[in-house]
């Protein structure tokens, strides 16, 4: 995938949080690599738009919504791994 692809197949996914605390979260983001914790926290947290945050950081609208997508994937299959971790040994109903 080249840096200005967005997987549209990432676009509609959604994961809840719900199970899980703030400082949790707050500890899995900050995880993230810098620039892709920056376009996460502006877009999901402070809620620019990714023309605004290409702006903001000198990158592309498209280098944006690709940066975001690979945080989002990143955080999804961290808190996969948790929730496996979790119900080791458990079947989800």
């Amino acid at each position: 995938m080249s840096e200005g692809e967005y997987p549209e197949e990432l676009a509609g996914e959604e994961f809840t949080l719900a199970n899980y605390g703030f400082e949790e979260l707050l500890a899995m983001v900050q995880e993230l690599a810098p620039r892709y914790r920056m376009v996460f926290n502006l877009f999901a947290i402070e809620g620019y738009g990714h023309k605004e945050i290409g702006e903001m950081l000198g990158i592309s609208e498209g280098t944006s919504k690709s940066q975001y997508s690979r945080a989002r994937a990143i955080l999804k299959s961290k808190i996969e791994r948790l929730d496996a971790q979790s119900n080791h040994g458990h079947f989800r109903t």
